[in-house]
């Protein structure tokens, strides 16, 4: 068998989660932080008529993809430039990397968590919405545009409130963690690195209430298309983490504090998260089905969805994350979604 190749981010926790249950079951895996590349790592892709292999060479690791028969696709970064380039250049050199990379990615013949390809066409909401329709579960009233009189008249048509939200809400380029990399690594790296600041600029859109204050700014739309829904009322949130067949539901009851009533994520920016319980929850089978067919028909093995149960215990599907999060609920309720994940990526493993 060859070894798991994990793609990745040096700051990320889950990933430290997952490697480490690879290790305690005695499977070969590798780990490749994109931030690394190109300042602390080197490339190269051999090809000719004898074959065609590349690697990728970090202190400490090698990644080959001659022995690699599973990939975890994990996180990208922003490759890191140096601070001497002009902005022209920075941008080629950015550019070239990413393609060298995604070159290197085509090289490997093998099973992805997720495919890439797979993985940004799950992003899209839009796709997830009429799919979750299709596949018989229940989804808010929705209007996606950037024509203020359309939003209007949806809110003139709704009974009860309406919420907003981003169409996207994930970083296509990867996250910036410049910052971060240039005081873990400062040893190793031989330049400065250019730091655009975009960490402290980036800022995290919720769903949010579409008040009468909020109205008067919808002529913003002009610029901008935005997520328009009928507010579901909700007894509690579930987060359900697929991995394969598996199936962890949590349920998370954001209606105890404030904070998280319209959306449980604003846990993560407040003090909250002791105040809002986490408790495993029981999914109905044919829930569990339908959420089995939807990662089918999005070609994805791993995915994490957000629904909410109503007062009457009715489920409602909002989205899937195909990266998302689970390291907090895992810690909260004992789930070993972990454990399953490093499972999962050693069972798919092919023979080299």
């Amino acid at each position: 068998m060859g070894s798991v190749l994990v793609i990745s981010q040096l700051f990320e926790p889950s990933v430290d989660e997952v490697v480490k249950n690879l290790t305690t079951q005695g499977v070969n895996w590798v780990r490749m932080n994109c931030e690394e590349f190109p300042v602390l790592a080197q490339g190269r892709v051999h090809i000719s008529d004898d074959e065609t292999f590349g690697t990728i060479s970090t202190e400490g690791s090698v990644v080959d993809s001659r022995t690699v028969s599973s990939v975890w696709y994990r996180r990208v970064a922003v490759p890191p430039v140096p601070k001497m380039l002009s902005d022209k250049d920075r941008e080629f050199v950015r550019g070239e990397c990413r393609a060298f990379l995604n070159g290197f990615f085509d090289l490997l013949n093998c099973s992805w968590t997720n495919e890439r390809g797979a993985e940004q066409r799950a992003c899209n909401k839009l796709l997830q919405l009429s799919l979750a329709r299709k596949c018989g579960l229940r989804a808010p009233r929705t209007l996606i545009t950037n024509d203020s009189t359309r939003v209007r008249d949806f809110v003139s048509s709704t009974s009860g409130q309406v919420l907003f939200k981003p169409v996207s809400g994930f970083a296509p380029q990867g996250a910036n963690y410049i910052r971060e990399l240039s005081a873990y690594s400062a040893h190793r790296l031989k330049y400065e690195l250019f730091d655009d600041g975009n960490d402290e600029q980036l800022e995290v859109v919720f769903s949010q209430i579409l008040t009468e204050e909020k109205m008067t700014h919808l002529e913003s739309l002009d610029y901008c298309p935005v997520i328009f829904q009928e507010y579901v009322p909700k007894l509690v949130e579930i987060r359900v983490t697929v991995v394969g067949q598996e199936v962890f539901a949590c349920e998370i009851h954001s209606q105890a504090a404030p904070e998280t009533s319209v959306d449980f994520r604003r846990i993560a920016v407040t003090d909250s998260l002791h105040r809002v319980p986490h408790l495993i929850h029981a999914l109905k089978p044919h829930i569990t089905e339908k959420l089995l067919i939807m990662m089918e028909l999005l070609g994805i093995s791993f995915g994490c969805f957000d629904l909410i149960l109503t007062p009457e215990g009715e489920y409602v599907f909002l989205e899937v994350n195909p990266s998302g999060q689970w390291l907090w609920i895992e810690r909260l309720t004992g789930l070993r979604i972990s454990e399953c994940l490093a499972s999962f990526l050693a069972s798919r493993r092919l023979a080299i």
